[in-house]
């Protein structure tokens, strides 16, 4: 005997169906039935009562053109839910294969899972590993107990926020290059991390190199109030977001204000 889908379900199946055609309406200006019928496998009839309700919902701006046979907008047209982060979303038809969008490719940097996992719960359960890490700066791997506090992505790569028992210090471990986990036990007590309990506010100015006119649109390139943006983050992650953001290199367009 099939089962019935509960009445939240069906509703919430319903609200995915009503911010589909909100979606393809602020990026497309125009969705038809067959749309809504591809994406989600419904009927002909739940298709036309998806759309009753959208057009109940959304009040105008939508109407039905017969020449192309779709739901198309008008200048009066506001979407009916919170309008999506448009970066994400050219990101997801980047990824979809929408030909009018590309993205540089990333460059990836392979991680091994099991030792990530591994990081991740002696996070959990406050124990130390004995790792084999291979340094940048070493031409050997070193074999060394580190105590993982938690995992960190500057953008670009994953570290373990860990005490160093050979250097006796709070350090970022870059998990691609642990090797090896060869044992572990719990760590016992350790120093505070006062660089990660140390907040900062990092004010974002636009660089004073750049002229007037420069400058107000790198205000609203970055959504800055009175010409400054106030980003908060711990100390720790201070260097990460200065070179993620490009704050050390030359012709930066932004830079930290007092």
């Amino acid at each position: 005997m099939t089962r019935q889908p509960g009445k939240d379900a069906m509703r919430h199946g319903a609200l995915d169906r009503l911010r589909f055609i909100d979606a393809q309406l602020f990026w497309e200006a125009r969705i038809n039935r067959a749309d809504l019928i591809e994406a989600f496998a419904i009927s002909q009839a739940q298709a036309a009562l998806d759309f009753r309700a959208y057009l109940e919902l959304s009040g105008h701006g939508v109407v039905y053109d017969t020449r192309v046979k779709s739901y198309v907008t008008t200048d009066a047209y506001e979407p009916a839910f919170p309008k999506a982060d448009g970066r994400q979303e050219l990101i997801k038809f980047a990824a979809a294969g929408d030909p009018l969008t590309a993205t540089l490719p990333r460059l990836e940097r392979p991680l091994n899972a099991g030792i990530a996992a591994r990081v991740r719960r002696a996070a959990r359960d406050s124990e130390r590993l004995l790792i084999d890490y291979q340094s940048f700066t070493r031409p050997d791997a070193s074999r060394r107990w580190i105590a993982p506090a938690r995992l960190i992505n500057d953008g670009e790569r994953w570290h373990s926020r860990a005490w160093c028992f050979e250097r006796c210090e709070w350090r970022d471990f870059v998990l691609a290059r642990i090797l090896a986990v060869r044992a572990e036990e719990l760590a016992g007590d350790l120093p505070v991390d006062v660089d990660w309990e140390d907040m900062v506010d990092v004010r974002l100015l636009p660089a004073s190199h750049l002229s007037p006119s420069q400058q107000e649109s790198v205000e609203r390139e970055f959504a800055m109030t009175d010409g400054c943006l106030v980003v908060r983050l711990p100390r720790a992650m201070l260097i990460y977001a200065k070179r993620r953001w490009g704050l050390d290199r030359p012709g930066a367009r932004l830079e930290v204000g007092a």
